[in-house]
């Protein structure tokens, strides 16, 4: 994954995110994961999967102010299919509310 994170060419945002989020769901290794998927928000800010990634990062390691800033841009990104906004801004607001 790190091989196709850092040198694939078609396939290495996607390797960047599925790496971030296995290393995230199976390994508990936020700080890692946080690092992997960082330059994706800052390649691809409007994008609002990557934005509650990093803030759900944020949050495991309890940065709460730094998490509410992408659960916040998460909810402020301009999805064109009205499912898939509605559904992001439940899980946005869902983070936000587990914050306080």
């Amino acid at each position: 994954m790190e091989a196709g994170m850092n040198q694939g060419g078609f396939l290495s945002v996607d390797a960047r995110f599925i790496l971030a989020r296995v290393l995230r769901q199976y390994d508990q290794q936020y700080e890692q994961a946080l690092s992997d998927a960082g330059p994706l928000v800052a390649r691809y800010p409007h994008n609002p999967l990557f934005s509650l990634l990093l803030g759900n990062l944020n949050a495991e390691l309890g940065r709460n102010a730094k998490a509410s800033e992408y659960f916040h841009s998460a909810l402020q990104s301009q999805v064109p299919d009205s499912a898939c906004a509605a559904r992001i801004h439940d899980i946005a607001k869902s983070f936000l509310a587990s914050l306080h």
